[in-house]
């Protein structure tokens, strides 16, 4: 099969002195979640195994899954961090510096009627946004 490798603390894609110190690691076993849908994204999660384990830093620290009877609504008004190398403007590059924004959880019901288009939205989703559009996961 398919060989990945995952690479935890690098902050700079272009840089190899980076004081988060990336290390690479192989991963051993994909476990995809039961009820993925692809044609859809419903579930689009996955839980990746690595080879050994990850030294924790300020760069690499563990992420806490909600319980399996978590409802979407449960995380309503809370703030949510999405962080990635998405595009640094509208129509830009992608950075190859990560970034992070902080955006409000909204109910799937609202989140549906500003993204109509979006139409296999389902209850597994989780929707963040800056109702002002000045904030977003490309910016």
């Amino acid at each position: 099969g398919r060989q990945y490798t995952v690479r935890l603390g690098d902050v700079d894609l272009e840089r190899d002195d980076e004081p988060s110190s990336p290390e690479t690691f192989r991963v051993v076993e994909i476990r995809e979640h039961p009820w993925f849908n692809k044609p859809f994204g419903y579930n689009d999660l996955a839980i990746m195994l690595l080879d050994r384990t990850p030294t924790r830093s300020r760069y690499v620290m563990p992420l806490c899954l909600p319980p399996p009877s978590a409802h979407s609504d449960t995380f309503v008004d809370q703030t949510a961090t999405v962080v990635g190398w998405g595009n640094a403007y509208e129509g830009g590059d992608h950075s190859t510096v990560q970034r992070q924004v902080e955006l409000p959880v909204w109910q799937n019901d609202i989140c549906y009627q500003h993204y109509i288009f979006f139409r296999s939205m389902n209850s597994s989703f989780i929707c963040a946004g800056d109702r002002t559009g000045r904030k977003h996961i490309c910016q």
